[in-house]
């Protein structure tokens, strides 16, 4: 194979595993929006109302810090 064939294969697939990566963690947040309860022990107030908190407030991710976004990712 040529070079060039082998930058374009994998440039396709780079761009396939990040759609792929995007349609799971949009699945599991819609996953989370449909089922998910914050009464749940653990994961309600460790991720479902952060999740839930940020519909409320969407510009509060932007007012938070890096490591507390970490924190409330499922993904």
């Amino acid at each position: 194979m040529s070079l060039i064939l082998d930058i374009i294969i994998i440039a396709l697939q780079l761009f396939a595993g990040w759609l792929l990566a995007d349609f799971v963690t949009g699945v599991a947040h819609w996953l989370e929006d449909r089922f998910g309860s914050e009464d749940w022990p653990i994961i309600g107030p460790l991720l479902i109302a952060p999740n839930r908190h940020h519909h409320a407030d969407p510009m509060h991710m932007t007012r938070s810090g890096f490591i507390c976004l970490l924190y409330t990712s499922d993904a």
